[in-house]
């Protein structure tokens, strides 16, 4: 098999244990991910000079945000600007941002129009020349003017740049953060933890615009996807100007947020279904099940199962991730049984001797210790109840998907845990290895009174990428988002660590923990890196 030989090193191997029936995990790398090597590029620099027109409110209490911003990089040597018809204007000292950070420079105020030259100018000098302007970043420069209606600014930039690069002027306007999630019971409060988890990332992320002097704060519009049609809030928060969403957190919903309204940002924490890699805004902080597929059929074959057994619930979801599963395995050689599906109002929990004498037959034809049940239920408790009555079920190994990782209503009942301990149920879940990560974990299984899982990590992390893209790009414009996420989330090491991101928005190159349960609890067994 193509992995076995990068395999350079064996991370961890479980200790022994009393409950446990099965050898230990061996822990193989993780799946290579492919990259595309940077060929260097000879640019040839012109000198251009663009001028540029927006307007702006009369009211002197309101701020003006000027965001000058390029389509690629680019030396600024000078901005001039000219208001006509104020009474009043002023900028305030060190109010000026590159790429979201503060500019020192002097104040400029006075009566009459505005004529002010940035950069090396005798009123703002921004302290070098040129300024070095990136692709993604932005450079914002706030105003307050009183004038009796609404001005015209004019701007002129002549910068250094590439043959296609062009730069342009906007305006800049937090508005609101769509968050719509599904609210209430369903599926144990999914939906409340992940939008809590989120809530918490938004409140620390505006305690860090507060510290660092910015004067806006991102502001969640929360709806429930379980009362309201996605295309109704979707429409409702057009109303109000948003454009950017955190959420859904599940595939269905934000493949329908996509479909209805293509000129938005989404980033979810948890929405994983492999149909949703495609080249569009949607971003998510977790990976996508095709990953995470391909490489739980690399753990199982690296520890010598050559079957598998599928047992799962017939839906979108569970079908797609399966596929996944079934098809990296089968591609490595490995062999996959039909397996027992759940259908209608069936329960799994009620197929239970149908899998058991699947099990059995498995068993005997290639031995106990090559076989594995790879489960994908909904009502897992009752379905691991069922099981752990039968015999055969107990002496091969099961695997989960990360949906099930640190579960612990799985050993919080006896029959479950039993049955988890004896087979060393497996799954896994995205490594944390941000600085932070502890410190978050613990707040928020204090916030939501339950075990901190990825998913939670990813949701309050998505709060903290979409929030430091805005204040970088100072845009709240969807296509602008688009390209500076990826560029924000590579370079931000929160909870989880750097991700970084392919052109469909999905994680890519993951190290992933190995968790199983032994001796009836959880433990982290290796990180496949």
């Amino acid at each position: 098999m193509w992995w076995y030989a990068s395999i350079l090193l064996l991370l961890c191997v479980i200790p022994p244990v009393v409950m446990a029936q099965q050898e230990p995990l061996n822990i193989p790398d993780a799946l290579p991910s492919q990259t595309v090597p940077n060929s260097q590029e000879v640019r040839t620099l012109l000198l251009w000079t663009d001028t540029m027109y927006d307007t702006m409110h009369g009211d002197y209490n309101t701020i003006h945000k000027m965001v000058f911003w390029c389509t690629d990089d680019i030396l600024l040597y000078s901005i001039e600007i000219f208001v006509g018809g104020t009474i009043e204007h002023i900028i305030e000292k060190d109010s000026i941002r590159q790429n979201g950070q503060i500019l020192e420079h002097d104040g400029y105020s006075g009566e009459g129009d505005i004529r002010l030259e940035l950069v090396q100018g005798d009123a703002i000098n921004l302290g070098s020349s040129p300024v070095v302007l990136s692709k993604p970043g932005s450079l914002m420069i706030p105003m307050q003017v009183s004038a009796d209606s609404e001005v015209q600014i004019i701007a002129t930039i002549t910068y250094a740049g590439g043959p296609n690069a062009e730069c342009h002027l906007d305006s800049f306007n937090p508005g609101v953060v769509g968050a719509p999630f599904p609210l209430g019971q369903t599926l144990n409060e999914f939906g409340s933890i992940m939008l809590k988890s989120t809530e918490i990332g938004v409140d620390d992320f505006n305690g860090y615009l507060s510290d660092i002097g910015e004067d806006w704060q991102m502001d969640l519009a929360i709806r429930d996807t379980l009362r309201l049609d996605i295309s109704d809030i979707v429409d409702e928060l057009d109303q109000l100007g948003a454009s950017l969403y955190l959420g859904p957190p599940d595939g269905a919903r934000l493949n329908e947020l996509g479909r209805h309204n293509d000129d938005i940002v989404a980033i979810s924490c948890c929405a994983t279904l492999d149909s949703l890699s495609l080249e569009d805004n949607i971003f998510r902080t977790a990976p996508s099940d095709a990953y995470l597929g391909a490489s739980l059929a690399h753990l199982m074959l690296h520890n010598d199962i050559q079957v598998i057994l599928p047992v799962w619930v017939d839906d979108v979801w569970n079908n797609e991730y399966l596929k996944t599963i079934v098809g990296a395995f089968e591609e490595d050689g490995g062999i996959a049984d039909e397996g027992i599906v759940q259908q209608g109002d069936q329960k799994l929990g009620e197929l239970a001797p149908q899998i058991e004498q699947r099990i059995a037959l498995l068993s005997e034809r290639y031995g106990a210790g090559s076989v594995a049940v790879v489960m994908l239920p909904f009502f897992h408790i009752d379905f691991m109840q069922a099981m752990s009555e039968y015999p055969q079920a107990n002496t091969v190994r099961w695997f989960g998907t990360d949906f099930l990782a640190r579960d612990h209503s799985i050993i919080q009942d006896d029959k479950s845990k039993s049955l988890a301990s004896n087979t060393g149920f497996t799954t896994l879940q995205l490594n944390g290895m941000g600085v932070q990560m502890e410190d978050v974990r613990q707040r928020l299984e204090m916030h939501t009174g339950k075990v901190a899982t990825h998913d939670m990590l990813a949701a309050y992390e998505s709060a903290w990428i979409l929030g430091l893209a805005m204040q970088y790009a100072q845009s709240t414009d969807p296509q602008r988002l688009s390209e500076v996420i990826p560029y924000v989330a590579e370079r931000y090491s929160g909870t989880l660590g750097v991700m970084r991101m392919d052109t469909n928005g999905d994680l890519v190159g993951v190290p992933l923990d190995v968790w199983s349960v032994h001796d009836g609890d959880w433990t982290r067994v290796g990180i496949m890196e």
